[in-house]
């Protein structure tokens, strides 16, 4: 077993190197015309219409393609599905939801950030779960995909979760989130997934929020974009201590208990990457409808992820504090960012 093991990774490592210079240069984005309102409706329509089953995880030989294909289309493809001929290897499972976010307080960003009111979200685990083991087992990786509906343009995009390590609870909610997060203690299979996305960015546990800045909701471009360094996403506190930490559903079957008006999470965010700096409160995620299975949004819905480089160009003066993924730490898991 142990050469067995040895040799796997090995394996592993060879594909990783042969594959990094295979690289996809056309991308082709949806027609992007219509309001907000109509795309989200559309998407909607289509998960709601497709079959309610799960899945499926993808096999062991299939999530080795993770390490052949190109990541580019990952970061560079404008569409609300993913690519022909593309499986969703990772976050294969998980349930979809309307929602909005409740922006509170005097506008500090622009864009999405002052009115977003067409969003899907998807909360899923990022590998397949063992409901046998105990969660200190970490057989439990949960995040979600964001995307924001704008009028006559691609939606806005990102994802968070609070690690990429699983965590020791099966309660989704009970840890805050983040779109960039800690890049220290990879196991091995991590670290070969996070040096698969350094073929496309020095930045692969970050994601960037500068492109849902830059347009309006209505479709506007907005002269001078402004955005936060790091969005946080702290849980309903119902949600956060009204489970176990111990198996009791399934993640969509738990998902689907929620109700429509729910307020999933406050936002908050930091401006900067200066660990002196708290975070400060943009708003709530609020539920438009209930949690649903479907097997469209578990196989075809694509959540963009932006290239976290595209906003360090738009605030240089960030280099100062974050210019390598491996010395910028990260709130909440490196250290404490709230009052």
């Amino acid at each position: 077993m142990g050469v067995f093991i040895r040799l796997s990774y090995l394996s592993l490592f060879i594909i990783l190197v042969l594959s990094t210079n295979i690289v996809v240069n056309s991308f082709f984005a949806d027609n992007d015309a219509g309001t907000a309102a109509a795309k989200q409706a559309a998407v909607w329509n289509k998960i709601t219409g497709a079959s309610p089953s799960l899945g499926p995880w993808p096999t062991t030989f299939q999530l080795l393609k993770l390490f052949i294909e190109s990541m580019d289309p990952t970061i560079h493809y404008y569409s609300d599905e993913i690519p022909s001929g593309r499986q969703k290897l990772i976050h294969s499972v998980g349930a979809t939801a309307k929602f909005h976010f409740q922006w509170s307080g005097a506008p500090r960003y622009t864009g999405l950030f002052q009115s977003a009111s067409y969003g899907i979200v998807r909360i899923s685990s990022a590998k397949q779960w063992d409901e046998s083991k105990d969660a200190e087992a970490g057989s439990f990786t949960p995040g979600m995909g964001v995307k924001l509906f704008r009028t006559n343009l691609p939606s806005g995009n990102f994802v968070a979760m609070r690690a990429l390590m699983p965590q020791d609870s099966w309660n989704p909610f009970k840890y805050t989130w983040a779109n960039h997060v800690s890049h220290s203690n990879l196991n091995l299979a991590l670290k070969a997934i996070a040096a698969k996305f350094g073929t496309v960015t020095a930045w692969a546990s970050h994601v960037g929020t500068s492109d849902l800045s830059a347009y309006t909701e209505t479709g506007n471009t907005v002269d001078t974009p402004a955005y936060p360094f790091q969005l946080l996403f702290v849980p309903n506190a119902d949600l956060q201590h009204g489970y176990s930490d111990n198996f009791v559903l399934s993640l969509p079957d738990l998902l689907a208990q929620i109700p429509s008006g729910t307020r999933l999470y406050d936002v908050y965010a930091l401006d900067t990457p200066n660990e002196n700096e708290k975070a400060s409160i943009l708003g709530s995620m609020v539920l438009d409808s209930q949690f649903v299975q479907s097997s469209y949004a578990d196989t075809t819905l694509f959540f963009r992820h932006q290239q976290f480089e595209e906003d360090i160009a738009g605030r240089p003066d960030w280099a100062q504090y974050c210019n390598d993924v491996y010395k910028c730490n990260v709130c909440p898991l490196d250290y404490n960012c709230f009052a």
